[in-house]
């Protein structure tokens, strides 16, 4: 092996890796902190998440808080919405006559409305985001 030859084989050996650090310090790991208002714990899908169509939009709330949720524009209907007192959490769970339905592949936006769990008023502490579905 020539001495050039050496030279540009540990130029392609130094390219790589600089190639494979950069590309992992792109990458991201887990997701990223969202300020969501006070009432809410959590979100999921996440903001910007590009999840799989069978994933199921859920909303967790602190303690005395429930949530009312619309999806795309159009208000979730409580038969569509699986509430779960101990956990704090409103999941949508579409009936098979749901006027929404199941979610297909694309981009959606959901509203999450929070409100007390015992007298029901709204303390206009709303959380709107959207995610990809493929």
């Amino acid at each position: 092996m020539t001495k050039g030859q050496r030279n540009a084989l540990v130029l392609v050996a130094i390219g790589s890796i600089v190639g494979i650090v950069f590309g992992f310090s792109l990458g991201q790991t887990g997701s990223a902190k969202v300020n969501l208002p006070a009432p809410f714990v959590s979100v999921y899908p996440t903001t910007g998440d590009f999840d799989l169509r069978q994933t199921t939009i859920n909303v967790v709330v602190r303690a005395g808080y429930t949530a009312d949720l619309e999806i795309d524009g159009k208000e979730v209907v409580e038969d569509d919405v699986r509430r779960v007192e101990s956990l704090h959490s409103v999941t949508y769970q579409p009936k098979p006559d749901s006027d929404i339905g199941h979610l297909g592949a694309g981009r959606h936006c959901v509203s999450a409305r929070a409100r007390g769990e015992t007298d029901h008023l709204y303390d206009n502490a709303v959380y709107r985001w959207c995610f990809n579905l493929h």
